[in-house]
């Protein structure tokens, strides 16, 4: 069966509302919560402070990928600069954490149309010790929904693009409305200071910036894109960067208008214990509280309109993922194949099959949080260390975009992407390095059992670096104030530690880089056509 190509149809203003569909979802309803209880009114700060982290690591990514328009980008830059073993770690961590939020935005919206749901029909979920599970009526229900978003994609990326753009629209101009209703009818600028303005210190403003970054990780999604894109040089930094600060207006607005808006008689044990029982959404408890019935009506709504968007595309862009770790050989290369409607169907159907099985196995909402946004920044962590080395083996190459400086530029970079790991706390970490153990047994199986493959794991200098790397993240996560951590490095301490480790790790890591012969290799053998430009 022959196999086809990816088609340029995308063009800037589409790119950025994928980013925008990507970035606004179901969380939107409950991040301004999660913000308030973790710091209070501080938590103006976290959204801050993550957004000017995830804007330094967006122009990372806007370098990579208009050097490299190749799909699934994020799969490939490690794999030109230092090999099978590292691309294949980084892969991993970023699948695990895209191929998960369909599934996550399939399981808020069943949660949000449950309280509307007709009780004569068998129920979506039943609850064991206050978290609410799946039943399996409500599993069929959840992949019956995730079979839609499959073929929409399947359908291919311009049909894809005329659904979600309208939804990324849509979900640019709901919220704003919301936080305009909610400022006009109640806004007390006493709770700002009445129980504290940082009432759970610095390390409550650390931890809550979890739940920010994770509104933020849709950014990278249109690099996913990058070989479907038109002008990738102009379309791809507008869509990465601008879609991080129409964002961040969105959303610290937002949690200003739900701060100031809370009843004062809510606020009696503090920010901490701040809770509204028996619904699905905070937001629409602020917004009942205050006497806005339309309002809330209109948000049922929204609560299953904006996760179909994002989860649509993160469908896309996850599939394109998978085309690229089938390039880099770590899976077998039907996955690679395209349609004829330039669409990686085999990589949809995979990614879907799992998604199914992860109905079987989600627990709490906040806990999925914390897993995928470190496993984004882990993975997250290999793209300037790629940029580094690649700038040295490939010197001569044109790149319309660029960042300014070299070695500080890129650990700059380096460091957010730690820090973001390191407060993500020691409970994810944990969960994490097993997963990641779970991959690399699959790729030294794979490796094994496929011997075309021609993968070879820990063989290379190339891979020197990631041992202690995942060793010393780990070591300071564990010894950190967050996320159940030991606390022997207290906060302050933590971030200059981080930064020493990232120094040396950065530099480890660029000694370690493949030779320039192999990494032109590694280029040579992509695929012409990502490289192409856009006509």
């Amino acid at each position: 069966m022959a196999n086809h190509q990816f088609i340029k149809s995308i063009g800037t203003v589409n790119l950025l509302l994928t980013s925008i569909n990507c970035m606004i979802g179901g969380g939107w309803l409950m991040v301004a919560f999660y913000g308030a209880t973790s710091a209070g009114p501080a938590s103006i700060i976290s959204w801050t402070i993550s957004a000017l982290l995830i804007i330094v690591i967006a122009f990372c990514f806007s370098e990579l990928s208009t050097t490299f328009p190749v799909a699934g980008g994020i799969a490939r830059y490690s794999h030109f600069s230092h090999g099978s073993s590292i691309s294949f770690g980084m892969s991993w961590l970023a699948w695990l954490s895209c191929v998960a939020c369909a599934p996550t935005e399939v399981q808020v919206i069943l949660q949000h149309i449950n309280p509307y749901y007709p009780e004569s029909l068998p129920a979506l979920f039943y609850v064991i010790d206050n978290t609410s599970h799946l039943t399996y009526f409500g599993i069929f229900c959840a992949i019956s929904m995730l079979a839609l978003m499959s073929w929409i994609n399947a359908a291919g990326v311009q049909f894809m693009m005329k659904l979600s753009s309208p939804i990324a629209i849509w979900k640019l101009i709901f919220p704003i409305i919301t936080i305009i209703m909610i400022l006009n009818t109640r806004f007390e600028f006493s709770n700002f200071t009445s129980h504290e303005f940082m009432p759970m210190g610095w390390q409550g403003v650390l931890e809550a910036s979890t739940f920010c970054i994770f509104s933020f990780l849709g950014f990278r999604e249109a690099t996913c894109l990058a070989s479907e894109v038109k002008n990738p040089h102009i379309a791809i930094p507008i869509a990465v960067i601008g879609s991080v600060l129409i964002c961040f207006f969105i959303y610290i607005s937002l949690q200003a208008a739900y701060i100031g808006s809370v009843q004062t008689s809510m606020l009696t044990k503090g920010w901490g214990l701040l809770n509204y029982p028996g619904d699905t959404a905070p937001i629409f408890s602020i917004v009942k509280s205050i006497g806005l019935m339309w309002l809330s009506a209109t948000i049922s709504v929204d609560a299953a309109i904006s996760p179909f968007g994002t989860g649509l595309s993160y469908t896309a862009t996850s599939a394109r993922l998978v085309y690229a770790i089938s390039k880099n050989g770590f899976v077998p290369n039907n996955f690679a194949r395209i349609s004829p409607k330039g669409v990686p169907i085999q990589a949809l159907v995979l990614n879907f099959l799992v998604g199914t099985v992860m109905f079987f196995t989600l627990s709490a909402w906040e806990q999925i949080v914390r897993f995928q946004t470190l496993a984004m920044f882990v993975a997250y962590g290999v793209a300037p260390i790629a940029l580094y080395s690649l700038r040295h083996q490939l010197p001569n190459l044109n790149r319309p975009f660029r960042i300014p400086g070299d070695f500080t530029g890129c650990l700059i970079v380096f460091y957010a992407c730690n820090l973001l790991a390191l407060w993500s706390g020691w409970e994810a970490f944990k969960t994490l390095l097993i997963w990641l153990a779970i991959g690399y047994v699959t790729f030294i199986s794979y490796s094994y059992w496929n011997k075309t493959a021609h993968i070879s794991i820990f063989k290379s200098r190339s891979a020197l670096w990631v041992i202690p790397y995942y060793a010393g993240l780990g070591a300071l996560s564990c010894l950190s104030t967050y996320g159940s951590g030991y606390g022997l490095i207290t906060i302050g301490w933590d971030l200059l530690v981080d930064l020493a480790f990232s120094y040396i790790i950065l530099k480890l890591a660029f000694i370690s880089r493949l030779s320039d012969k192999e990494c032109k290799n590694r280029m040579e053998v992509a695929d012409s056509y990502d490289f192409n430009e856009s006509v």
